[in-house]
């Protein structure tokens, strides 16, 4: 498993960890001992498909690249990377398997663990630029958050990141614990991340982090539970 996984890994071992799970999603303090075997389930899941891919773009890349390249590529140095992290289809199939024997409930905790873990991802990988490179992460630009970026290109996007991970017509992509993502990059080392939320345009979501909020990547401390909905595909 590489290191970014393993690292998310051992924070995922902690008792913080679970216990952040437990108040964010109201779960019962009995509810622990079950969220841990789904927990162990997932990460096993994970060592086996597990996977990230983060593909520098240049300046000489322009031509071949859409508006969000344009925007984020200055000439001579890379400004950004296409980022795609998946926990990989193995957590599909322990969902689908839960469903299959209608266990409802450990089909919920695979989807918010998850969900946990892929927030989890944005800071070791912010953490690996900055370990890493000379650069780090000042903000994300999402994939049809807007027409710098449109959601039209994510089919190509994840052509490029040489992953086994794909998308269906209506843009869902698979396997379904992905996130994909341009990263901007500064080489001023001072600068602090604006978070996930910070270039959606849905003020009105519960689960949005304000700029203020977001310092120390304290944006990653808010659950994204996406519901029952989600897990069915509806």
């Amino acid at each position: 498993m590489d290191q970014l996984f393993v690292a998310i890994a051992e924070k995922c071992k902690t008792a913080g960890f679970l216990e952040s799970v437990i108040s964010k999603a109201h779960y019962a303090s009995e509810d622990r001992e079950l969220l841990f075997e789904v927990l162990e389930k997932i990460l096993k899941c994970m060592e086996a498909g597990a996977a990230w891919s983060g593909k520098n773009m240049e300046a000489q890349a322009q031509g071949t690249g859409g508006a969000g390249e344009a925007a984020l590529a200055e000439a001579g140095s890379v400004k950004a990377q296409e980022v795609v992290i998946t926990l990989g289809d193995g957590v599909d199939k322990l969902q689908e398997e839960y469903l299959a024997a209608c266990q409802l409930t450990e089909a919920y905790m695979v989807e918010v663990l998850a969900s946990e873990i892929l927030l989890l991802s944005y800071a070791e990988y912010n953490q690996w630029i900055k370990s890493n490179t000379d650069k780090v992460v000042s903000r994300y630009h999402f994939i049809g958050a807007d027409a710098a970026h449109p959601i039209e290109g994510l089919p190509s996007f994840l052509e490029r990141s040489c992953l086994p991970v794909t998308c269906t017509e209506g843009y869902c992509m698979l396997p379904k614990k992905t996130v994909a993502f341009y990263a901007e990059l500064t080489g001023d080392r001072a600068t602090t991340c604006e978070g996930i939320c910070m270039g959606c345009g849905r003020t009105d979501c519960p689960n949005r982090m304000e700029a203020a909020q977001t310092k120390g990547n304290r944006a990653l401390d808010r659950p994204l539970t996406y519901g029952y909905a989600r897990i069915f595909g509806l």
